[in-house]
């Protein structure tokens, strides 16, 4: 226990014991003072009684003045001592010591029964009034009683002689009694501030302990915001009280830290951690008006605030993702991280805490999907294209099971010959008669993990195409599309070259056309996978070039076997478009690669990249994509 801490506490409870029974004491002091002074006036010595009731009245101020100091500074110093406390004890039974030694002489016997009984009573009041102090418990008797005991004794007369030696006598047992008053007195406070001390000390443990029940019950334990349970309990009570209700426009702002896998899985989860607390500190800090915010789970941040206008709204979720995008100084190293914020009003979104989050996920993953690091706001379309998106990636997972993928091919056709020399396998999806155009269900493959089984199918069937079609068609070329996902997946050459073995195909009619994305990758992982590929016997071919990844000098780099250009450069080109695809085909030529350009729809576009030297075409001008009996139509009419 606290030694310290009991030791004030002693202290300020021995100063309020002593203090509390002055009021008492001044009273008596002052009445016994005036009935000797006044009750037993004497010419002869009444002038020196009055000098000594003057001093006694300067005692009593002085003291009644301690006792107003103690007062006022007992809260702010506890710890202070009783010193002065014991002055005007001393000084005090000194001026009644002084009394009875000096103005006994000549006095009657009434007087001197009168003094005696008043210096009896006040010594033994004093072993009660004295008993938190030991020292002025004992001495006071001591000064009041030995000294006029003494002088009875010495009086010569028997009556006073009898007087002192009872006075000695009732000192003695008055000491007694002090001492006795005064230990037991410290016995009962140590005893109560001990029980008080171990009060204090149990609340405090169930403070400690109900603070750690509400953390693990509330409260995140990595960056110390609401858990979901809270948030929710403190989101609903403040949409459902009156004073919000009608005062108050609350707005829920869902945020996603952009890629933060990467993180986890690049430089480890303990960088993650430290990335997720101090993203936690500055939402915190930034979001000081916040009704409310959380840790929702993984990288995900909730923050409802009161808001007025939604211009002034959107930027303030503007300025959130500009403070999050603020460096990271990690291991020493630094790290940046983007937010996607998706936010949804209530009560326009929804009245209930579940509905708000919900709609404003919505926007969220939107915002996400379609230009991450930014800000969207819930609406009724988005709600639709997200239920379509659950739909279809729930069909999805069953559509190879079910028979609902095929493929189709378009034919690309030589500037030279005018006739078709390859195909590109192209992905479909009918499901309950519904075509699914692949711009909507292949990004659902990609973001739910389907992509590479889907994938894996195509090869399968495209290398099982490429067979056949070589047996109807010798040297035919199958050209076909290989996610980002799937080509960067650790076993991809494996299964490739599993699949090949199974399928008994050809490897040099079947052309693998990798995305431009697939530039993203680290150098040395791209180049490794397309040697890989090419030593398979597979021709390798860059897809949708020019669309954002890669530049001119990229292709100098690669030992890619073909390059295809994308629509986009075709739609333009007789603007800009032609000065990207003639330089496109100076690289190419001096490289050994063919060049082909997709989506050509018009003939002069077709005349036109005939003229550029261009290899082949590719788009709905000569054939549109077609399933596997129309194409053996089309073929053996044009070859």
């Amino acid at each position: 226990m606290n030694s310290a801490r009991l030791k004030a506490l002693y202290r300020l409870d021995t100063s309020s014991l002593l203090y509390k029974s002055l009021y008492s004491g001044l009273f008596m002091n002052l009445a016994a003072a005036t009935c000797l002074v006044f009750g037993f006036a004497r010419e002869e010595v009444q002038s020196a009684k009055l000098a000594w009731f003057a001093t006694m009245l300067l005692v009593v101020a002085f003291r009644a003045m301690d006792l107003v100091r103690w007062k006022q500074q007992r809260q702010a110093r506890p710890t202070q001592t009783n010193s002065l406390f014991c002055v005007g004890v001393l000084l005090n039974a000194s001026l009644w010591c002084f009394y009875t030694l000096y103005f006994y002489h000549g006095a009657d016997i009434f007087e001197v029964s009168a003094m005696t009984i008043i210096v009896f009573v006040m010594a033994a009041g004093a072993s009660n009034a004295l008993c938190a102090d030991r020292k002025s418990a004992l001495i006071y008797p001591v000064i009041l009683i030995v000294p006029y005991s003494l002088l009875l004794i010495s009086d010569g007369n028997k009556i006073p002689f009898i007087m002192g030696l009872v006075g000695l006598a009732f000192c003695i047992t008055t000491m007694l009694n002090s001492y006795r008053a005064h230990q037991f007195t410290v016995d009962a406070i140590h005893f109560k501030n001990e029980n008080k001390l171990l009060l204090e000390e149990m609340e405090q443990q169930v403070q400690v302990r109900t603070q750690k029940i509400y953390e693990l019950s509330n409260l995140d334990p990595l960056t110390s915001l609401l858990n979901r349970s809270a948030f929710l309990a403190q989101l609903n009570g403040a949409l459902t009280s009156k004073a919000n209700r009608q005062t108050t426009k609350i707005a829920l702002l869902f945020m996603d830290l952009d890629h933060f896998k990467d993180i986890n899985d690049n430089i480890g989860h303990r960088a993650g951690d430290q990335v997720l607390i101090e993203v936690a500190e500055r939402i915190s800090s930034f979001c000081g008006d916040a009704i409310s915010l959380c840790r929702w789970g993984g990288d995900e941040f909730l923050v409802a605030v009161p808001f007025n206008q939604l211009p002034h709204l959107a930027e303030y979720a503007e300025q959130l993702i500009r403070l999050i995008g603020k460096p990271y100084h990690i291991n020493d190293g630094e790290l940046n991280v983007s937010t996607s914020i998706g936010i949804a009003l209530h009560p326009q979104h929804g009245e209930a805490a579940e509905q708000l989050i919900q709609h404003a996920d919505i926007a969220m993953y939107d915002r996400k999907n379609s230009d991450p690091g930014g800000v969207a706001f819930y609406n009724d379309a988005l709600a639709e294209k997200l239920s379509r998106e659950v739909w279809l990636r729930n069909k999805l997972a069953r559509a190879v099971e079910h028979n609902e993928l095929f493929l189709v091919y378009q034919p690309l056709i030589s500037t030279k010959t005018e006739k078709p020399v390859s195909m590109e396998a192209l992905l479909r999806w009918r499901i309950d008669g519904e075509l699914i155009s692949p711009a909507e269900f292949i990004p659902i493959a990609e973001q739910n993990g389907m992509i590479k089984s889907i994938g894996a199918w195509v090869l399968q069937q495209a290398f099982a195409a490429s067979k056949k079609l070589n047996a109807l068609h010798p040297g035919m070329i199958m050209g076909i599309n290989v996610s980002l996902i799937q080509f960067q997946d650790d076993h991809f050459t494996d299964m490739v070259a599993s699949l090949l073995r199974n399928s008994r195909a050809q490897p040099e009619y079947i052309n693998l056309e990798i995305t431009e994305s697939a530039f993203s990758l680290e150098k040395n992982l791209l180049l490794n996978k397309i040697k890989q590929l090419q030593d398979m016997g597979f021709m390798v071919s860059i897809d949708d070039f020019g669309t954002g990844y890669s530049s001119l000098a990229s292709i100098l780099e690669l030992t890619t076997n073909a390059i295809k250009i994308d629509k986009s450069f075709v739609d333009n080109l007789d603007t800009k478009g032609a000065i990207i695809i003639e330089a496109v085909l100076r690289i190419a030529a001096r490289l050994g690669q063919h060049v082909v350009a997709e989506g050509v729809e018009h003939r002069w576009q077709a005349d036109t990249l005939k003229q550029m030297g261009v290899h082949m075409i590719q788009g709905y001008f000569y054939a549109k994509p077609m399933e596997w009996s129309a194409l053996i139509h089309y073929l053996d009419d044009t070859q």
